[in-house]
């Protein structure tokens, strides 16, 4: 019986109980609450344990990727993203790291731009004698050539699907039909999580399929990763604006190019690094979903945690219980009391240097209030409102001050500092009117 029922069917046996008139005493009212309490102590277990595993885990990994990749900040600018969505688009990519890349786009093109990238690639690779870049040349994303070698870049950053054959026919164009010798094959992601199909080449490419499994010629590198070494984003982007914090422009024109190539290059990271964080938070969510479905004690305990935490009414009424404890343990000394105040059922207190109002605390739904409440059928003056007001303001200054003829009070936002922030408050508003 136990495993088939579910901790909210637990809840509406209680609200059921609760209003059934029949039970002929109190006696048999607590024995059917306490089997109640028995028979769902298992399903509160597996929530609790959920909750302290599982969805901490999760949501120290989130805290860390929206850290790490600035995901969510408002105050964040990309001039990528502002103008358009085609950053959506493999071509956009390609069309920025060939900006980069080439010695001759005005102003950004740098020499070493394409010698941080070859080192960042691990190649031997010369960036003088004959050196160019070209985009779409053979149909290839981005193809670095010197005099006798060629660096073939295969852009999938935005998970373009493999063209049959596509990377063994890159490598015999470039040498059957250019003549260059291959330095490299750059299968460029945004994460770790896309691979080239090596086992799917036709036995017609099989010379330079095998150079690609046998050799060192292959480069799988990611736009983002927490590897320096292979991320395109911290390694060789981050080595981009080393090497031009490092130059001395020796006039205005060239300092104002070295400042564009600067804010061009970190923009470029900066959407990488976005991005690369809403993969990595994909990556978060699955693995989080895996683990709820492993099991039905676990896909149980998400649901009833869920159907708690989205109920506000009943999740208003364990906060309201939760917090009477806590002040009464934090204000032992006080005399509090639980009533209904115009209306509203609050739990207050008087305090010795003031008659005309009392003190105290409020679940409303979702918000927690702390403040002053005029006695049942009194009102609290105009003047005394804004001096109330003061008060507040005072010692809680992030929160704005509502005021009415029965009410002065403050909302507390709903933060995992709940506890500590009503407590605090409310000690001050004691402090406050105690002077």
């Amino acid at each position: 019986m136990e495993n088939a029922m579910s901790l909210s069917e637990n809840f509406k046996v209680v609200n059921d109980l609760s209003k059934d008139c029949c039970l002929a005493t109190v006696s048999e009212a607590d024995l059917i609450l306490n089997f109640v309490k028995t028979v769902s102590k298992r399903n509160i277990a597996n929530v609790l344990s959920f909750l302290e595993k599982d969805c901490a885990a999760y949501s120290e990994d989130k805290r860390k990727i929206y850290r790490d990749h600035d995901i969510d900040n408002t105050l964040r600018f990309n001039i990528f993203e502002s103008i358009s969505d085609k950053w959506r688009h493999e071509n956009f990519h390609s069309d920025i790291l060939f900006t980069i890349l080439n010695p001759d786009t005005r102003e950004i093109g740098r020499t070493y731009f394409a010698e941080e990238f070859v080192k960042f690639l691990g190649v031997d690779f010369d960036c003088t004698k004959g050196f160019e870049v070209t985009r779409e040349e053979g149909r290839i994303d981005l193809l670095i050539k010197n005099d006798s070698h060629a660096i073939i870049i295969e852009n999938k950053i935005n998970y373009a699907p493999d063209m049959e054959n596509q990377l063994v026919r890159y490598m015999k164009k470039v040498k059957e039909e250019y003549g260059r010798e291959i330095a490299a094959v750059v299968y460029l992601t945004l994460m770790d999580d896309k691979k080239p199909p090596l086992s799917k080449y036709d036995e017609d490419f099989k010379k330079y399929a095998d150079m690609l499994q046998n050799s060192k010629i292959l480069k799988e590198v990611c736009a983002v990763s927490e590897d320096k070494k292979k991320g395109l984003a911290k390694g060789f982007l981050q080595a981009c604006l080393d090497r031009l914090n490092e130059e001395k422009p020796q006039d205005e024109k060239a300092k104002d190019a070295c400042n564009l190539a600067s804010v061009y290059i970190k923009q470029y990271k900066m959407l990488l690094e976005h991005l690369g964080g809403k993969a990595y938070m994909k990556s978060a969510d699955k693995k989080v979903i895996e683990e709820i479905y492993s099991g039905k004690d676990k896909f149980d305990a998400a649901n009833d945690l869920m159907e708690l935490w989205k109920d506000k009414n009943r999740r208003a009424t364990a906060l309201y219980e939760v917090l009477k404890e806590k002040l009464k343990e934090a204000f032992p000394k006080k005399n509090w009391t639980e009533g209904e105040l115009h209306n509203w059922k609050v739990y207050y207190c008087s305090n010795e240097s003031i008659d005309d109002v009392l003190i105290y605390y409020c679940s409303h739904y979702d918000l927690q209030q702390i403040g002053f409440v005029a006695q049942e059928g009194k009102k609290i003056t105009k003047d005394r409102q804004n001096e109330l007001e003061k008060i507040i303001n005072k010692i809680r200054n992030k929160e704005s001050v509502e005021k009415g003829s029965e009410w002065v009070f403050c909302n507390i936002n709903d933060t995992a500092d709940l506890f500590k922030d009503v407590i605090e408050g409310l000690n001050s508003l004691f402090s406050a009117t105690s002077e």
